[in-house]
Formats: C-alpha cells, structure tokens, sequence
C-alpha cells in the first residue's frame, strides 16, 4: 500500500487588517508606528472605516478582523487568550511598539487586554484608549431602537452568530485584566455609567476621560466618526514617536 501524504498544514490567516495610511500594504518598521483598531462587537473592521478614513493621511491604521467570524470561525473561551493572538498577529506583520490600540464598545476589553499582556512582555505600550465600553457602562439612557447606525443596512457582515460569539466571550471574561497604565475613555454623549469612569478606575493605573458630542450608536458614522478619529490623533500626537505616551501616569 502506497504511503498516505501527510496533510498539509494549512496557516491561519493574520486578523491585521490594513485600512487606512498604508494603501493595501502593512507600515514597514520605517514608518510610523501605526494605530491598530480592535473590531467590535460584530468581528469585522468594515465598521471602523470612517474612522479611519477620517485620520490624518500620514497615520498607518490597521485593523483586527476577529478570528471567531468567517468561513472557518476559531474558538476562543478566553478573552486573554484572543487578546494574545492579536498580539502575535501584530509581531507576525512585524509591528513594533510602542503599541497604540483603541477599543470600541464592549470590545475596548480586548483593547484593554492586549495593552496589559502587551505591558506584561515588555512591550512599550503608547495609548490605550477605550470608545465609550468598560465594565460599568449602561448604555443610552435614551436609546433609539434599531441596530447602531454603522451597522444598519450592513446585512450583519458576520450575521447575529458573529455578534454572539463576541458577546458570550466578553460575558464570561469577568473583571478586566489588571492594567498598570493609563486608559483613555471617549465617553460618548447620553451614555449612562456605574461611577465615573465607566468602570475602568479599579482595573488601572488612570482613567483620562474625553466627554464626546456624538452618541452611542452614532460613533463611527458621519460626524461622530470624524469626532472620534480628531480626538484619537490628538491622543496619538501627544504620545509622540516612540514615545511610552499614555503608558506611565502623569
């Protein structure tokens, strides 16, 4: 009988995403470091792109398109062990740090994780910043019905199975990882909050909070989605090239 040919191994796609500065290409290690956007609840980067759009052209801006959507959707039951996996994804396209990573809702958590694993390596963290999300938000106090604006009309992109995957992950997570830097919360007009940091005090070194105009479901369509990117480059400018930024308190 004729040998049987070992399966091949099949590698398992990067979640970096390129999406805005870079044209269709990653940064090289000679350009700026890029800002990198965790997706949201739905997996995807498609609804972060008028926040990218939005930032200055000079800015590499990558995406992370989670690994639990697709064709082949990955298990994952841990949040840290997602957060590491974006990290190696980020060393794999050889993104140096320091680390610049923004969250958005209730997925600022994984963005909050990474920067706390990323601390814990020895890796140069210069913002973190979480999108009006933490474990103390409520919400809207005047929620319109209807999905987020940059969700409507987007057939679901992953379908309600992406958004649940994330859901029941982020559920089970429990307290926030301990982070001994500082996060920078855009709260969101009419969010409502157990205390004033949107739960993020206990979790943290500092919380440096940025009240926004837009609401909730309008922040990354429209003028909420400019609003957003002019406070993230302000963030990013003030950190500085290479700079530990956001890392050490004040």
């Amino acid at each position: 009988m004729a040998p049987v040919p070992p399966t091949p191994l099949v590698a398992r796609p990067s979640a970096v995403v390129p999406l805005a500065g870079t044209g269709a290409r990653r940064p090289s290690a000679r350009e700026r470091t890029p800002l990198v956007l965790v997706h949201d609840l739905s997996g995807e980067v498609a609804p972060l792109e008028a926040v990218a759009r939005a930032l200055p052209s000079d800015l590499p801006v990558l995406g992370l398109r989670s690994p639990l959507v697709g064709p082949r959707p990955e298990r994952f039951t841990r949040v840290d062990a997602l957060a590491l996996r974006y990290l190696a994804d980020l060393e794999r396209a050889d993104i140096r740090d320091p680390l610049l990573v923004v969250g958005v809702g209730r997925c600022a958590l994984l963005a909050v994780a990474m920067a706390a694993l990323a601390r814990r390596e020895g890796i140069a963290v210069g913002r973190c910043v979480a999108v009006d999300g933490g474990p103390g938000h409520l919400g809207p106090r005047a929620a319109s019905p209807g999905r987020p604006r940059h969700l409507a009309g987007a057939g679901g992109l992953t379908g309600p199975g992406g958004r649940r995957r994330h859901a029941r992950l982020l559920r089970s997570a429990g307290a926030p990882p301990g982070y001994d830097g500082v996060v920078d919360l855009l709260w969101a007009a009419g969010t409502a909050s157990l205390g004033p940091t949107q739960g993020w005090g206990p979790h943290c070194a500092e919380v440096r909070v940025t009240r926004l105009r837009a609401d909730h479901r309008h922040l990354l369509v429209g003028a909420g989605a400019s609003e957003v990117a002019g406070v993230l480059a302000g963030l990013v400018a003030a950190a500085g090239p290479g700079s530990p930024g956001a890392a050490t308190p004040a």
